[in-house]
């Protein structure tokens, strides 16, 4: 019994120190742990650092579009304004000119008379000094028989003063229309040199305002071929990762201009068909390879995917995590409850409640999740 006794007390110290051996490992991974979970609530708050510039910087930008997109806007109305401005004065210059050409062939007219009448009076003036001079040579001669003749010319000499009062006052009814016809003239003068003015200035600034609108669109246009570019080619080879093969391209409706742009698959082995006919797994991949393709044109340095691989089987949220691995320049977060896609990551975050309404952030660095998932494939 003794011996029996000291054998048990052997066994029993045996395990005891087996127990002991094991209770120091558990404390030192324990310890390795928490010092893990301390590097990770620093990444984690150098991400939620990194996530609060990313979205100042998207604040400011979409800022400074939409001041942009205001100015282009308020540059647009002022154009109108200035070319219903410039429609209006030509309207005004036309009418000016029809007046000014009125009055123009009015005054030439009215000098027409006014040459004719003064070339008439001047006729009669001569008729009538020579008249006053014969008339004088009778009567120094007192030939009062030959004067008494004579009644014809002196007949003539009262009808040419009679015709050259008339004359006269003709013309002294057309000087008060000639004065004002002169004066109006060198008013619409100046009112047309003013127009004038006017309507070079505003045809200067519309030619700025159009050789603005020309480069922006220009600039627009340019960056969107560039950027369409790049999106198609991502998209097509993004496509091709996801299902293994197939075609995909990006189709521009065009009809003078954009108006829009389609999606056009082919899957693997089936024939082309309208993306309304994909299954909802297909339809998340498709969307995913477009998602990547504007992920590359226009790169971030931190995206959040919200359980985009929700609908997915084993198989197609395979494909998805192996894209997933391939991006590089960003930080992706992923909401997930998918196993593959969790071993696509390099840390894992959970959130566990241990005590009623207590919960707890726990975290995991996967060092070999790239050798997993190539053992799977």
């Amino acid at each position: 019994d003794l011996l029996a006794g000291k054998d048990k007390v052997q066994a029993l110290q045996i395990r005891r120190n087996s127990v002991s051996g094991r209770i120091q490992a558990l404390l030192e991974k324990k310890l390795a742990y928490e010092e893990q979970l301390a590097s990770l609530a620093t990444e984690i708050k150098a991400s939620q650092d990194g996530l609060v510039r990313v979205r100042a910087e998207r604040v400011a930008l979409e800022q400074r579009i939409s001041l942009l997109d205001t100015q282009f806007r308020e540059k647009s109305n002022g154009l109108a304004v200035f070319q219903a401005g410039i429609d209006q004065l030509e309207l005004d210059k036309r009418h000016k000119d029809e007046q000014s050409a009125t009055l123009a062939a009015e005054m030439e007219g009215v000098k027409a008379s006014r040459t004719r009448l003064e070339g008439r009076v001047r006729e009669l003036e001569v008729l009538l000094a020579e008249g006053k001079g014969k008339l004088e040579q009778f009567t120094a001669r007192d030939d009062f028989a030959q004067l008494t003749e004579r009644t014809e010319p002196e007949a003539n000499l009262e009808q040419m003063q009679s015709e050259m009062d008339q004359v006269r006052r003709n013309m002294t009814n057309l000087e008060p229309v000639n004065m004002a016809s002169i004066k109006e003239s060198e008013e619409l003068a100046e009112r047309v040199a003013h127009l004038k003015a006017q309507d070079d200035d505003l045809s200067q600034s519309r030619t700025k305002l159009l050789a603005l609108i020309d480069d922006l669109d220009r600039r627009a246009s340019t960056l969107f071929e560039e950027t369409f570019v790049v999106i198609e080619k991502a998209f097509q080879e993004n496509f091709v990762k996801m299902f293994d093969g197939g075609e995909a391209r990006l189709v521009r409706q065009e009809n003078g201009e954009l108006t829009g742009i389609d999606i056009d698959v082919v899957l693997p082995g089936k024939r082309r068909q309208p993306l309304e006919l994909l299954s909802g797994g297909e339809k998340v991949l498709t969307a995913a390879a477009l998602q990547f393709a504007l992920f590359k044109a226009r790169p971030s340095l931190f995206y959040l995917l919200d359980e985009v691989d929700n609908s997915l089987d084993e198989n197609n949220v395979h494909r998805f995590a192996r894209l997933l691995r391939e991006q590089e320049g960003s930080q992706f977060l992923v909401v997930t409850h998918n196993r593959e896609t969790m071993l696509a990551a390099d840390v894992l975050y959970g959130v566990t409640m241990q005590e009623t309404g207590v919960s707890k952030v726990v975290s995991l660095r996967l060092s070999n999740s790239d050798e997993e998932l190539d053992r799977q494939s």
